[in-house]
């Protein structure tokens, strides 16, 4: 049979580990109604890293083995090598799909319980693409300010065309820039990237550190005040 992936949220971000709950379709499913299967220790692999196992997916719920049925699956990950699961990341982030390649054991039961081995079992994740659909500033409001920074407040509409949800429930920091200039940092509370789009708060602090920036700064907000369309780059997250 086929498994395929219809979402998965990843959360409980930790340096090494992460918590993956996945709904998942099994197709072409040939054998007797009544089939469960529990995944134990499983090995996962990209499959364009040649990095051999970058994740070990344990304690993951039982699962019912029916048609297009949506199931879900819920496992503790252990990053083993955090070079190729940063390297997976970082492709998912810019192409359209990553492919995930499981092995290990599982414990399938129907009518009596049996441990078998599973190989090359393959879950394909839609990545973001690049984020295709550019963010959308809905409102901006300039909160407070001192001589050195301007602080500002902004609704964003981000869309994701992935199937994949990131809860990483801490600030999402990011560099503005504009022409060319950097023009502060900003961040995003409480971080959660869903699939489709999410209206979300953004928060900005505007620090130009030389007399270009503080032109861009300036141009940058005659052109909001006016009404005119701006693009900005929002860059070097972390």
């Amino acid at each position: 049979s086929d498994l395929t992936l219809e979402s998965t949220e990843i959360s409980d971000i930790q340096a090494n580990s992460f918590t993956s709950t996945t709904v998942v379709q099994f197709s072409n499913v040939k054998g007797p109604s009544g089939v469960k299967i529990e995944l134990k220790s499983t090995n996962v692999e990209w499959n364009l890293g040649n990095f051999g196992t970058m994740v070990k997916l344990g304690h993951s719920n039982t699962l019912d083995v029916k048609n297009n049925v949506d199931t879900t699956m819920t496992a503790d990950a252990t990053v083993t090598n955090p070079a190729a699961f940063a390297a997976f990341n970082t492709y998912l982030m810019h192409n359209e799909e990553g492919v995930w390649s499981l092995s290990g054991k599982a414990e399938v039961t129907f009518l009596v319980k049996a441990t078998v081995n599973i190989n090359n079992k393959q879950l394909i994740f839609q990545g973001f693409n690049n984020f295709s659909v550019a963010p959308v500033v809905r409102q901006t409001n300039l909160t407070s300010g001192t001589t050195e920074i301007l602080y500002s407040q902004a609704l964003v509409s981000m869309t994701s065309l992935s199937n994949v949800l990131l809860s990483l429930n801490q600030n999402l920091y990011y560099r503005f820039e504009y022409e060319g200039e950097v023009l502060g940092v900003g961040h995003i509370p409480d971080y959660v990237m869903r699939p489709g789009t999410v209206d979300m708060m953004s928060y900005i602090e505007f620090s130009p550190t030389n007399e270009t920036a503080q032109d861009a700064l300036m141009k940058l907000l005659s052109r909001y005040a006016r009404g005119i369309d701006t693009n900005v780059t929002l860059s070097h997250f972390y």
